[in-house]
């Protein structure tokens, strides 16, 4: 299976599509792990997203890629975790294709997959953005 039919599995096939489709928000909404047996189906998009947003709220500290040394430093101070001299990096692998080198229908293909995510990457961006952090004069519990 090449990456395409891949990618569109997760958008038909139910085990495929609890795993690849809107991931991230499923998991902050719901996830696997949930004592009840409802399924990723059994949410509108809307409810996902909504669960999500609301389960994000109660975090104490939300981090980003964009500003990654800062909240490293930031949750480790807050853990009493002296900072390494380097930071470990996991999951890079320099061989790796990047999103720009992939075909236009692999792309439109991740853009369906992850919607959500997005909308809930740019809604706990705007709630917890750096500068909205050092504006309220503290790192922790916002809103």
């Amino acid at each position: 299976m090449d990456l395409l039919r891949f990618l569109e599995a997760g958008l038909s096939e139910p085990f495929m599509k609890m795993l690849l489709w809107n991931n991230q928000v499923w998991q902050l909404a719901h996830g696997y792990t949930h004592l009840d047996d409802r399924r990723i189906d059994d949410f509108t998009e809307a409810e996902l997203l909504r669960l999500a947003k609301e389960h994000i709220a109660e975090f104490s500290y939300v981090g980003f890629t964009e500003t990654f040394a800062d909240d490293a430093r930031v949750v480790l101070k807050a853990l009493g975790i002296p900072k390494p001299k380097e930071m470990p990096v996991s999951n890079a692998i320099p061989m790796r294709p990047r999103a720009a080198e992939q075909p236009l229908e692999v792309k439109a293909m991740l853009d369906k997959l992850t919607e959500l995510d997005r909308q809930l990457y740019d809604y706990a961006w705007k709630q917890f953005s750096v500068a909205r952090r050092k504006k309220n004069g503290g790192w922790w519990r916002w809103g």
